[in-house]
């Protein structure tokens, strides 16, 4: 169906084929016809194609060169439709300074905008995570930890977070268990 979508010439179809094939899944991997179909839909503003194409510049493969600064303008046209993985995306690149100069504070504020707006998990996560560690932002263990709990209920890494947060506050002991749940629980996925 994506294949008749995309030669029919639809910006959809062709992303959607586009990934199947740089990822492999229901045809042939094919990285040189990803990244034609990709670019094809990113040109006609479709924005998870925009995001897939930056992760190939990210990489690089055999159909273009690791072109960071690529990536990270893609990436920043995509967030701007609010397209939670490129938010995120965005916002690690600039708190590491991958395509652009170290921004913390940028990321911090990139994530946190979508994290209050819509809750997104993978948002929450980062921003509960610069939080604990005073990344981009003072350190603040109380909003970090609403923030990691909110997280930790779907996501394994705010889990850990969490987990290590509670064990590094005064009442410890107090907490013990509470901490070896979390950890159990990112442990067991």
């Amino acid at each position: 169906i994506a294949q008749k979508g995309a030669d029919l010439g639809h910006s959809k179809s062709k992303r959607i084929l586009g990934i199947m094939k740089r990822r492999g899944t229901g045809t042939e991997k094919d990285d040189q016809n990803a990244f034609k179909l990709l670019t094809e839909s990113s040109n006609a503003g479709d924005t998870q194609a925009k995001f897939h194409l930056a992760k190939m510049y990210l990489t690089g493969s055999d159909a273009c060169k690791k072109d960071e600064k690529k990536a990270f303008q893609l990436v920043c046209e995509s967030a701007e439709k609010e397209h939670p993985p490129s938010v995120l995306l965005k916002a690690n690149m600039l708190l590491r300074g991958i395509g652009t100069k170290k921004k913390p504070k940028e990321a911090y504020k990139t994530a946190s905008d979508l994290a209050q707006k819509t809750g997104n998990i993978p948002c929450l996560r980062f921003v509960g995570v610069c939080q604990y560690l005073g990344l981009g932002t003072n350190k603040d263990l109380e909003s970090a930890s609403k923030c990691l709990l909110r997280a930790a209920e779907t996501d394994t890494i705010a889990q850990y977070y969490y987990a290590m947060l509670l064990k590094g506050l005064s009442r410890y002991p107090q907490n013990r268990d509470e901490v070896a749940s979390y950890l159990q629980k990112a442990a067991d996925k």
